[in-house]
């Protein structure tokens, strides 16, 4: 789910390995998503089934999040600004056999009359924060006019009151290997009045990790920009010795052959279903990844 409209050069999804393997670890790692998780919750409180549901993802990316449902059979429209992303998702999905509308749209200008109000979610992780000023209020719009007015929106972004975020992203900058012209984190206060300036009804902010998992994950994105940093020859030897993809869940190897990926998120979206809202005061706050919840009816969250 990460993209960016305004830089079309900024990211080349071509780069992406594009295996099956890759993408099965993806999604394991999805479902481990604290924001994903009360997402599915509300899901499940609303009583859609997953074959009625309707979700459009903005800024797109690999549709990571949209693919986690459409394996269950949700309707997923897949919205982004660049032509190489649209292109490479359509393969993904493929790979997976789930079909998908793909729309070429700026999230920065109004939603054309098809669009407004059709999605029971409408979703974005890593956009908002690439854009500046107004726009930052008019990329939230722009999920608004897509929602049902039964409906949420889910915005995801860094955190720019996350520690461990800000060590790496220092550390990247002074290494020169940080190559994103814009990126400017929101924090919990910004997210909520935004979605309160554009009159939602219901809204908060959940954060997407413990903050001891931050640590943790962040740990190894400093030693990953540590290696990057070094001379090439280097850093080749140290990528060939990690080609083999982690195992995201204990005795669980999304590389076997037996592995059903399509099984695991069924199974593990009634297990996450089947949990209670916990509240995380300090990592809705403090956590490297925060995710906006809005809806326009107060009792949709």
């Amino acid at each position: 789910m990460i993209n960016i409209q305004k830089k079309n050069d900024e990211w080349d999804p071509r780069d992406i390995d594009h295996s099956k393997e890759v993408f099965n670890a993806r999604l394991i790692k999805c479902t481990t998503n604290l924001g994903v998780q009360h997402a599915i919750k509300i899901i499940k409180r609303s009583g859609i089934d997953y074959e009625h549901l309707k979700i459009a993802e903005v800024g797109c990316g690999t549709g990571t999040f949209s693919l986690l449902f459409a394996l269950l059979g949700a309707s997923v429209t897949l919205i982004d600004n660049n032509e190489k992303v649209i292109k490479n998702t359509k393969k993904i999905y493929e790979l997976y056999e789930c079909k998908a509308d793909f729309l070429k749209v700026n999230c920065l200008e109004p939603a054309e009359g098809g669009l407004k109000e059709q999605f029971d979610i409408v979703v974005s992780g890593g956009l908002a924060e690439h854009f500046q000023g107004a726009d930052r209020k008019k990329c939230i719009d722009f999920h608004k006019q897509l929602v049902k007015p039964d409906g949420f929106i889910y915005v995801g972004t860094p955190n720019a009151l996350s520690l461990p975020y800000w060590i790496v992203r220092i550390y990247r900058y002074l290494a020169h290997t940080w190559r994103i012209s814009i990126e400017k984190p929101f924090t919990y206060m910004e997210f909520n009045k935004i979605a309160k300036g554009l009159d939602f009804q219901n809204t908060y902010v959940v954060g997407n990790n413990s903050i001891f998992n931050d640590i943790k994950d962040y740990s190894r994105g400093l030693l990953s920009a540590i290696a990057e940093s070094l001379p090439k020859s280097i850093y080749k030897n140290l990528r060939r010795g990690k080609r083999k993809i982690k195992r995201n869940i204990k005795g669980l190897n999304p590389q076997e052959k037996s592995f059903d990926i399509k099984d695991f998120c069924l199974k593990k979206i009634k297990e996450i279903q089947a949990q209670p809202v916990y509240k995380r005061p300090i990592a809705d706050k403090l956590s490297a990844g925060i995710t906006l919840f809005a809806s326009k009816q107060q009792e949709v969250l």
